[in-house]
């Protein structure tokens, strides 16, 4: 039973067996987490969450020899539902991220090819900076995050239509922007 003793006996000081238990599997629940969450502040997060839940739930637990594993399998969930979460959030700030999100890339194609690709990419991100904010956001959420109509109409407080309407209205503007740009790009080739 190792640290345990604690719980066979009422009297012991329970906030010891705590610290001890935190002392002993704090820096493997932090790679668990790590490991799912790629980020040393959520990692942190998940750890306090993951013990504040074990520590809570201490009397459920039947083979007290199996704390290591059934904390990491806490802190596992716990980092899976706040990634998934995060992964829903958008970041106007960071849009790099947005790009690449999701994306594998694995690429045969020749070097040309492949900056070909990443200026059309960074060109089209340009564009849709250059939106109303309105517009920019409802083209990420709905292309970038794969949210569905309703899932953005919860996200932005925004009525189903109203989702539609601005989503159709961003999708004309970039058409319309990007074809603009690109009968520049052929006039100066001519």
């Amino acid at each position: 039973m190792g640290v345990f003793w604690g719980l066979e006996d009422k009297n012991k000081d329970l906030h010891s067996l705590h610290r001890v238990l935190f002392e002993t599997y704090k820096y493997r629940v932090y790679k668990t987490a790590y490991f799912i969450m790629k980020n040393e502040d959520d990692a942190k997060d998940i750890v306090q969450d993951a013990f504040i839940t074990a520590f809570s739930k201490l009397e459920q637990l039947r083979e007290k020899d199996k704390f290591g594993s059934w904390i990491c399998t806490i802190a596992c969930n716990l980092a899976k539902d706040k990634y998934n979460k995060k992964k829903k959030e958008i970041c106007m700030e960071d849009e790099e991220q947005i790009f690449l999100q999701g994306r594998e890339y694995v690429s045969l194609n020749l070097p040309e090819e492949i900056l070909e690709k990443k200026e059309l990419n960074a060109h089209i991100r340009e564009q849709i900076q250059g939106l109303k904010h309105h517009y920019s956001e409802i083209l990420y959420l709905y292309y970038y995050c794969d949210m569905s109509y309703e899932e953005i109409s919860i996200a932005l407080n925004l009525n189903l239509g109203t989702v539609k309407t601005r989503l159709f209205r961003a999708k004309k503007l970039l058409k319309d922007s990007l074809k603009l740009v690109q009968e520049e790009r052929e006039s100066c080739y001519e």
